[in-house]
């Protein structure tokens, strides 16, 4: 039983370990929405302090929906 038991934690830490890489990589991903966002929205004549506000709040929501879909995918580590 023992077994199973450990088998079961390293499972969790290895899924928990996996989530944090996939956290990351959509941080970066999110990087590059994040640069041309915000140059697009500068190149509409936003002013620079709400064009940075605006995509700071777009970059935010998507990450922590995302985090969200992948912690219900993986049972809610």
């Amino acid at each position: 039983m023992d077994l199973v038991k450990g088998a079961a934690t390293v499972g969790t830490a290895k899924a928990r370990e996996a989530l944090g890489d996939v956290e990351e990589a959509l941080k970066l991903d999110l990087g590059n929405v994040l640069l041309s966002t915000y140059q697009r929205y500068l190149q509409e004549g936003w002013p620079e302090d709400k064009a940075k506000k605006m995509t700071l709040e777009l970059a935010k929501s998507q990450l922590e929906r995302k985090v969200e879909e992948l912690k219900s995918e993986l049972g809610g580590l």
